[in-house]
């Protein structure tokens, strides 16, 4: 008759032993306990158990040096960190060091044994990636293998299963629409996701908030809503009728914004009461120049899927997926999707593309792209020459080297009018 796994629980609290112990031993496991961390390494090399539980936190040993005692004489045993409520930066620091995964206090035993079952059965959880190349996320359209990618997916892991809002950074481009579907796909959420943007008109906005109180409602850029409007999002959020759909997990509101919320509402441009009430988990999607390294499976990944669009079999040149890799992407993701998918469109059915290829239409496609991105997306006169300000201004300093006083002598207007003009413009001075 086969064994049943074997697993060892470190933690200090009694409680915590005695609880894990009962509960995991009712669904058939062997289980041994441990309350004090520095007689581990002698007991997992005398027992040799499937999985070991340990706490960070011991008032005799610390559990992240722990961990990495254990890696180092047991490189293949599968550690679960067990973490206080709010510490997800030290569990993400476990998982750099080799954990396959961690839980949080209070602990929530039908997630215990589901990430036990699921270490047990494919030697990973989904809340780390399944491979070292990150490809279970590759079904869901969401590429990347650079150290930013897998700690923001990560993060993105920890917070699917909460109850609480979640607040979304990233620039234009980064994936913030993606990443919140991937997370109402994963959190199992009954109902469907729904996309609100904060740019909708004011009764537009609050009529479409209200009718959906079923699933997962993502609305994006949530720093362009009014203060009128963000007050009366406010007053949702305290509603009963929020309260009661979110308490019983019916609905999980995801906002998303390219901009600090944090500095707008320094500045009095953002409701500070409204910051406070979804900046509960914030997540920072990076710009697509911080993880260069990615670049190339996701022109890998949009080739192939251009391809199947068109019904073509174009390639690319080592040389010219290099340029891409190099190349500035000031829309990030979307415009190297886009930018992939004009390269298919426009070859044979054959084609090899080369770097004359690629730099041919990387010029002409830069030109397109500044002129959809600063023109036709734009409601207004006011709106589109703000824009221009703002990107003209961020040049200036970049190449004055933020000095302000030079800047302002380049430009021909006094320090005050500068100053004031960045202030209004959301632009801060390093």
């Amino acid at each position: 008759m086969e064994k049943k796994p074997l697993i060892l629980i470190i933690d200090d609290e009694v409680a915590i032993l005695q609880t894990l112990q009962q509960v995991l031993e009712d669904e058939s496991y062997r289980v041994k306990t441990l309350a004090d961390g520095r007689q581990a390494i002698g007991l997992i090399g005398e027992l040799v158990p499937d999985v070991v539980f340990l706490d960070i936190f011991m008032p005799h040993c610390n559990g992240l040096d722990l961990l990495g005692l254990i890696k180092k004489e047991y490189p293949t045993q599968k550690v679960i960190m067990i973490s206080g409520f709010g510490n997800i930066q030290l569990a993400l620091d476990a998982v750099k060091r080799g954990a396959i995964d961690f839980i949080e206090k209070p602990i929530n035993l039908d997630d215990v044994l589901h990430k036990l079952e699921l270490v047990l059965t494919t030697g990973k959880s989904s809340q780390t990636q399944q491979d070292s190349d990150g490809a279970q996320y590759q079904k869901h359209g969401i590429i990347g293998q650079s150290a930013l990618f897998l700690e923001s997916m990560l993060q993105v892991h920890y917070v699917s299963m909460l109850k609480t809002p979640l607040l979304m950074y990233g620039l234009h481009g980064t994936g913030k629409t993606l990443i919140a579907e991937y997370i109402h796909t994963i959190s199992q959420r009954e109902g469907d996701f729904y996309v609100l943007d904060g740019a909708t008109p004011a009764v537009h906005f609050l009529k479409m908030l209200k009718k959906h109180t079923y699933g997962t409602l993502y609305i994006k850029n949530v720093d362009e809503l009014d203060l009128e409007l963000q007050r009366e999002l406010v007053l949702f959020l305290n509603s009963p009728e929020y309260t009661t759909h979110n308490e019983q997990g019916l609905l999980r509101l995801i906002f998303g914004s390219s901009r600090s919320l944090f500095d707008l509402a320094t500045k009095r441009l953002f409701y500070a009461t409204l910051f406070h009430k979804i900046n509960v988990t914030p997540i920072e999607l990076v710009s697509l120049h911080k993880r260069r390294y990615d670049i190339p499976l996701l022109a890998a990944y949009f080739l192939e899927e251009a391809n199947k669009k068109y019904n073509k079999n174009v390639e690319c040149t080592s040389a010219a997926i290099r340029f891409l890799r190099n190349a500035q992407w000031d829309g990030n993701v979307a415009e190297l999707k886009c930018f992939v998918e004009n390269l298919v469109c426009v070859s044979l059915h054959h084609d090899i593309i080369d770097l004359e290829g690629v730099k041919r239409l990387f010029g002409e496609r830069q030109q397109q792209f500044v002129e959809e991105q600063s023109f036709l997306h734009f409601n207004s006169l006011q709106e589109a020459t703000s824009h221009f300000e703002h990107a003209f201004l961020s040049h200036a300093l970049k190449k004055g080297r933020f000095n302000i006083a030079q800047v302002s002598d380049r430009l021909k207007v006094s320090e005050k009018d500068l100053q004031e003009k960045l202030s209004q413009l959301n632009i801060m001075v390093r």
